[in-house]
């Protein structure tokens, strides 16, 4: 089927282009039907990203339960705790918020700039406007 422009879908066609040509659709559907999805490395961002926010996630965790690293799984293991907000915790998250980056077309490219899947059209919203450099 070609999704065309049409004024009654709004902006939903050109979302759904850009949702396929970055082979998220399936994603999508996992998280509509489950309530969650994992999406592959690959289609988020660049293996030096994954390490600063690897780094960064066992650093706050380790700060919240006042625990060394080689404690965590024995912390966390007795509870269902979720680490939440850390986007003012690190730099690193709130690049991968506000920096979008057009995604790797095939698994052995990685991103120009580095950052996480945001809308091309630039929009930011308006929470964020004053941190955007």
């Amino acid at each position: 089927m070609k999704i065309e422009d049409w004024a009654s879908a709004s902006t939903t066609p050109a979302l759904y282009r850009e949702l396929k040509e970055l082979d998220l659709l399936e994603n999508l559907v996992e998280l509509e039907c489950f309530g969650f999805t994992i999406v592959p490395p690959g289609k988020v961002g660049p293996p030096q990203q994954h390490e600063a926010v690897r780094k960064a996630v066992l650093r706050i965790a380790c700060e919240r339960k006042n625990c060394c690293e080689e404690q965590l799984d024995d912390v966390y293991s007795q509870s269902q705790e979720q680490l939440r907000f850390v986007l003012w915790d690190d730099p690193v998250f709130e690049k991968i918020v506000l920096v979008g980056f057009t995604p790797p077309r095939t698994t052995s490219q990685y991103p120009r700039v580095p950052g996480t899947f945001t809308r091309r059209s630039g929009v930011v919203p308006p929470a964020f406007t004053k941190l955007v450099p």
